[in-house]
C-alpha cells in the first residue's frame, strides 16, 4: 500500500503510470470542514501561496492572482484543483466519505483491493480507529464535531465556491 499526501493526486497520471493496474482509494470529507482543519494546523503546501510559482506548477493557479487571495481562498481553490484532479481520473478509483470510516474499510475498502477481513481483524480496526491518527499524543478521535475547528463564514464560502464542485463530481460516482 502506498499512502500519498492529498495534493499529491494532481500527479496521479505519475502513479497510474507506474502502476496501471493497482486500485486507488480517495478518501475525501465535507469541504469547509477540510478547509477548517487546513487553516487550523496548515500542511506544508499551504506556504506556496508565498511563491506564487510554485502555487502554479502544484495548483494550476493563476499566478497574477494567488498573491491577492485571501489565505482561505487560496487553501479552497487549492482544494478544488485536487478534488478536480481525483474526480477526472476514475479508473481503478473508489471514493470513501470519511463519515463513513472505519466500516468502510472492510465493507469496501478491503473488497476494492480483493481483500477479505476476518472479525478478528476488523475487531482491531474497530479499536485502533478510536485513536487520532494525525495527533497519537491527542488520546481518542472525536470525528468532527461541529466545535472541533473554528469555521468562519468566508471559510464556508470559498469551500463552497471553489472546492465544493469537485467534492460533488467524486460523490457521484
Amino acid at each position: 500500500m502506498l499512502k500519498c499526501t492529498s495534493w499529491n493526486v494532481r500527479r496521479r497520471a505519475v502513479l497510474a503510470a507506474a502502476f496501471p493496474e493497482t486500485p486507488w482509494v480517495r478518501v475525501q470529507r465535507d469541504p469547509a470542514r477540510v478547509l477548517a482543519s487546513l487553516l487550523a494546523t496548515p500542511p506544508g503546501w499551504l506556504g506556496l501561496q508565498a511563491p506564487p510559482q510554485r502555487a502554479v506548477r502544484r495548483f494550476g493557479l493563476d499566478p497574477a492572482a494567488v498573491s491577492a487571495m485571501t489565505r482561505a481562498e487560496f487553501a479552497a481553490r487549492a482544494l478544488g484543483a485536487m478534488l478536480d484532479a481525483a474526480a477526472t481520473d476514475s479508473a481503478g478509483r473508489i471514493c470513501i466519505d470519511h463519515a463513513d470510516l472505519p466500516a468502510a474499510v472492510w465493507q469496501r475498502v478491503a473488497p476494492h483491493f480483493g481483500l477479505q477481513a476476518d472479525p478478528a481483524a476488523i475487531e482491531r480496526m474497530i479499536e485502533e480507529s478510536r485513536f487520532y491518527a494525525k495527533d497519537p499524543a491527542s488520546g481518542i478521535f472525536t470525528g468532527d464535531a461541529p466545535d472541533r475547528r473554528p469555521m468562519t463564514g468566508a471559510m464556508r464560502d470559498a469551500a463552497q465556491r471553489f472546492a465544493e464542485p469537485g467534492y460533488r463530481a467524486l460523490a457521484s460516482h
